[in-house]
């Protein structure tokens, strides 16, 4: 038994390793495939005529309940807008919150 270094043999050098990846062949349409739009036409009211002063007013009522939400929804924001600017008042620690301070408008 000899008492030499064994030599350690480098690591094998990495060689790039380049991987081939298939495409995946294109699905064939299907012959029976039917349109989604195909079975729509048993809702057609083809028969009933059209009842022009009904839709107008089902219309005119829908316009009026988003016009009453849109102004329900300003006033609700002002009112909150006035409750915070009064709560940061009373925070503050001022007295006289609840009283409107009227500031007197120049004119020129």
């Amino acid at each position: 038994m000899s008492m030499e270094p064994q030599k350690e043999e480098p690591p094998p050098e990495r060689t790039a390793q380049i991987l081939r990846f298939e495409r995946k062949k294109k699905a064939e349409p299907k012959a029976a495939a039917q349109s989604p739009l195909a079975g729509l036409g048993k809702f057609a009211k083809t028969n009933q005529p059209d009842d022009f002063a009904h839709r107008q007013k089902t219309n005119a009522a829908a316009v009026l309940v988003l016009m009453l939400l849109v102004v329900g929804g300003v006033w609700l924001a002002i009112k909150l807008s006035e409750l915070r600017k009064s709560q940061d008042c009373v925070m503050a620690g001022r007295r006289d919150c609840a009283q409107q301070i009227s500031t007197p408008t120049i004119y020129r």
